[in-house]
């Protein structure tokens, strides 16, 4: 008898954890359609306002967040871009210096054109392999225009994102 209450009690255990599981990842895409922040460190140049959860211009961060689309269309190179911002004082969320890899995420992020973007990402594959640059399906994202205060313009995020498509790496059957 001990045996089978055991598996039972293991059973409703597994499921109120699923279930649980669910009901936070419905509670936070819910938050999402309302453009409620919902958790995790904001992007660079945005802070979390505590009554509305929203995200907010942080005026200094923006200039630097600004400094970096300005500089990337003029020509410059993330190292160029990167030792500019660390000897003007600017950080990263995390108080860090600058990295190539952290301008290039925000050049990415589509978040600063005002478009609040939730659920893009799948971290684990079908077979259960991670891989945190790999996107849903379009029919998955939460995506919301204006919900995000913006720092740059539609045109320059779009110019941006042409410049990486020109620098794309072709394969050989493209040559």
């Amino acid at each position: 008898e001990s045996v089978i209450l055991e598996s039972v009690i293991e059973g409703f255990n597994e499921y109120y954890s699923r279930n649980l599981a669910r009901e936070v990842e419905k509670g936070k895409k819910e938050n999402a359609r309302k453009g409620i922040h919902v958790g995790g460190i904001p992007p660079l140049g945005y802070d979390v306002d505590p009554e509305t959860r929203r995200l907010t211009i942080n005026k200094f961060e923006a200039r630097a967040v600004r400094m970096i689309f300005s500089m990337f269309l003029e020509g410059e190179g993330y190292t160029a871009i990167r030792d500019a911002l660390n000897q003007d004082g600017y950080r990263t969320k995390r108080g860090n210096p600058f990295g190539k890899n952290s301008i290039h995420e925000i050049l990415r992020n589509e978040k600063y054109t005002g478009v609040y973007i939730y659920n893009k990402t799948a971290a684990k594959s079908a077979r259960g392999t991670y891989n945190r640059h790999r996107q849903k399906d379009d029919a998955d994202i939460i995506r919301l225009e204006d919900a995000v205060p913006p720092l740059i313009s539609k045109e320059d995020f779009a110019r941006v994102q042409e410049i990486f498509r020109a620098r794309q790496h072709k394969g050989a059957r493209q040559k």
